[in-house]
């Protein structure tokens, strides 16, 4: 394989692992937080919490979360945040020919999937953190035969 074919599979992968990622991150962000101005929405609901709705209600139903929205908003940083700065790091290593910098992507996304295994998530997280690696080892592969 030539270092140019190398270098652009490298690209390919890391595009194909960072598109779901993103995609992922900006629903998320949306879903979550159009609900911060829902009024029919309660945050941070204890068991036995109880909601009515009277007959001059705006709300069709009522909705109740334990998770309050600073809840929301730090799980986002953590989770998707990560994800997008993990990303983030593989593109900017595929496209930079700096293959740590996507190594240091697939790290960050193997430690995201640890926690993500209770949800199902983590899976398809630790499938582009192997997509990651082989964009790695593309990169390196390039970085060698260039030497």
């Amino acid at each position: 394989m030539t270092i140019t074919m190398a270098a652009f599979c490298a690209r390919v992968i890391a595009v194909a692992a960072a598109i779901p990622l993103v995609v992922f991150f900006v629903l998320s962000v949306v879903s979550e937080t159009s609900r911060f101005a829902d009024p029919c929405v309660s945050w941070g609901a204890q068991a036995g919490h109880l909601m009515s709705i009277g007959p001059v209600d705006r709300c069709q139903s009522v909705s109740g979360t334990s998770e309050t929205k600073l809840g929301v908003v730090g799980r986002l940083l953590f989770v998707q945040g990560t994800s997008v700065v993990a990303a983030f790091l593989g593109l900017l290593g595929a496209y930079r020919s700096r293959p740590l910098v996507t190594l240091v992507g697939a790290i960050l996304l193997f430690i995201l999937s640890i926690p993500l295994m209770l949800s199902g998530l983590g899976f398809v997280v630790l499938v582009l953190a192997m997509m990651l690696v082989i964009s790695y080892q593309f990169n390196h592969s390039a970085q060698r035969k260039a030497a």
